[in-house]
């Protein structure tokens, strides 16, 4: 926190192995993904999304970080692996908006210094760390999840939607890695273009219907099925597997990312050793009243595999 842009680039380096992206929030952030090893042909898949580091800044000064490494730790206040009984008993409260769909804490929050730190946990899981958020203490906890209350000028560009896409998948692959709870050789999941335009284009439809309640947009088994197969991905055959998440009204990635988690369906989708590829579809719906109130939604399809009808 505090550090310049030509500072964090000389921590992080240059390493053509690694991966480093520059995009912008939906908050309005300039955002520097950083992915170690990324493009390191040594590492195996899995190794490719340990370590994955979201940085926010603000005129060039660090105002943000996300963590999702199993070597996180800050100031010994919190690391990876720390339990949620741990933060609760610490002084650490837990936050309303990362609620999981059976209402239990999935998220707690603590403010040090001139920061907010989050801690997300894995409540359907281990009940310990795997991924923080650390932010100036400028902006509110609202301000960095809730599209309704935030104070924030969002923006919803192409451009910071498809990167909203990307860094979805890659937060989910580093809790699939670091966490081990998919019960697979290879922990992380592929990403595949002709899945991932279908998700686009069911998530378009659902903006493009000012559709703000996910459980009115779900779509059975044999609708998912036709949507894919008419985008060209065949599923005939014996014991072929398919499935989709559709969730709506967080802010960014870090927001879709753990409410995926924080959903007992979504988490299952995520961890089930069936699906071998997603594909992810990010839109939103603008509703102007005044001031603008935006609700993006984003869809996650998953397939056992890909073949050419």
């Amino acid at each position: 926190m505090g550090l310049t842009r030509d500072e964090v680039n000389t921590v992080l380096g240059s390493l053509k192995t690694d991966v480093k992206r520059t995009a912008k929030s939906p908050q309005g952030f300039d955002v520097i993904a950083f992915r170690a090893g990324g493009n390191d042909t040594d590492k195996s898949f899995d190794e490719k999304y340990s370590t994955y580091i979201l940085i926010y800044l603000k005129d060039d000064i660090v105002v943000g970080i996300s963590g999702n490494a199993s070597s996180m730790n800050f100031d010994g206040t919190v690391s990876y692996g720390t339990s949620a009984a741990t933060l609760v008993s610490n002084g650490w409260v837990d936050i309303d908006w990362y609620k999981t769909t059976a209402g239990d804490a999935a998220a707690y929050s603590k403010d040090v210094d001139n920061a907010t730190i989050i801690a997300f946990a894995d409540a359907y899981g281990d009940d310990k760390v795997y991924s923080i958020q650390i932010f100036n203490n400028a902006y509110s906890i609202a301000d960095m999840t809730q599209c309704t209350e935030t104070t924030l000028p969002m923006n919803y560009s192409a451009d910071v939607l498809t990167e909203m896409e990307t860094e979805t998948f890659e937060i989910l692959n580093a809790y699939l890695v670091n966490t081990g709870v998919r019960d697979a050789d290879v922990k992380a999941i592929r990403k595949n273009t002709k899945v991932s335009n279908v998700a686009r284009a069911y998530s378009k439809k659902i903006a493009d219907g000012r559709q703000t309640d996910a459980a009115d947009v779900e779509r059975d088994s044999a609708q998912i099925k036709t949507a894919l197969e008419n985008a060209g991905i065949s599923l005939s055959g014996k014991e072929r597997y398919w499935g989709e998440r559709i969730m709506i009204g967080n802010m960014d990635a870090i927001g879709f990312a753990n409410s995926a988690i924080e959903s007992e369906r979504s988490r299952s989708n995520l961890i089930n050793t069936c699906y071998g590829l997603c594909g992810i579809g990010a839109s939103v719906y603008t509703e102007s009243a005044g001031k603008a109130v935006y609700y993006p939604n984003m869809v996650i399809d998953f397939v056992d595999r890909v073949s050419a009808l």
